[in-house]
C-alpha cells in the first residue's frame, strides 16, 4: 500500500511539474505576443511548434530554447529575436478585414481594365477566399500580388499575374501581365 501511495504521489508531482513548465513557457510566449502587438494570446501547439493564431489567418510561431522565447515569426517575417522586438506584427501584415477590402478594390480595377471582364476568374473562393493572394505592408504602401484568368481578344483563356500597389489608400500602380495599367 505504501508503494502504491508513493507511486501515485510521484506521478502527481511529475504531472504538476510538467504542467508548471508548460504554463511558464506559455506565459513567456504571451508576453512576447503582447510586445509584438498580437491581439490573440491563445497558445497552441501545432506540429510540435508553439503557435498563436492571429486574426484567424496568420500562424505566428515561437521558437523556444531552455524555456525562453528566442524567436517569433510568421513565414519570413521575424517579429522577435534573441530578446528584442524586431517588428510590430501589424506594421508588416494586414488584418483579414483589410486584405478582403484590398482584394475587392483590386478585383474591381482589374475587371475595369480587362477586354472580357465577364470571363475573369480570380483565385480564392469559398472557405479560402484569400488563397492565391499575397499582401505586404511597407510604411504607407500595400503591395498586392495575385493572378487573373480571363479570355483575350481571340477567346483564349490566359492567366496573367497582377501586381497592385496602394499608397495612402489609393492605387498608385496596377500591372496586369506585362502591361502597366496605372503608374
Amino acid at each position: 500500500m505504501k508503494k502504491l501511495i508513493a507511486l501515485i504521489t510521484a506521478i502527481t508531482i511529475l504531472i504538476s511539474l510538467s504542467a508548471c513548465g508548460k504554463d511558464a513557457t506559455d506565459e513567456k510566449i504571451k508576453e512576447v505576443a503582447q510586445q509584438i502587438g498580437l491581439t490573440s494570446n491563445s497558445v497552441k501547439t501545432v506540429d510540435g511548434i508553439k503557435t498563436i493564431v492571429e486574426d484567424s489567418y496568420y500562424y505566428v510561431n515561437f521558437d523556444i530554447e531552455n524555456g525562453e522565447v528566442t524567436k517569433a515569426y510568421c513565414g519570413d517575417y521575424v517579429f522577435y529575436k534573441d530578446g528584442e522586438v524586431k517588428n510590430q506584427f501589424y506594421d508588416k501584415l494586414l488584418s483579414v478585414e483589410d486584405m478582403v477590402d484590398y482584394q475587392g478594390k483590386v478585383e474591381d480595377i482589374v475587371l475595369a481594365a480587362l477586354k472580357n471582364p465577364d470571363t475573369a476568374k480570380f483565385p480564392g473562393e469559398g472557405l479560402t477566399p484569400l488563397d492565391g493572394w499575397f499582401f505586404i505592408r511597407t510604411g504607407n504602401s500595400v503591395k498586392i500580388e495575385t493572378y487573373v484568368d480571363a479570355q483575350n481578344d481571340f477567346g483564349i483563356s490566359t492567366r496573367n499575374d497582377v501586381v497592385a500597389i496602394y499608397r495612402d489608400g489609393e492605387c498608385a500602380k496596377l500591372q496586369i501581365g506585362d502591361m502597366d495599367i496605372i503608374g
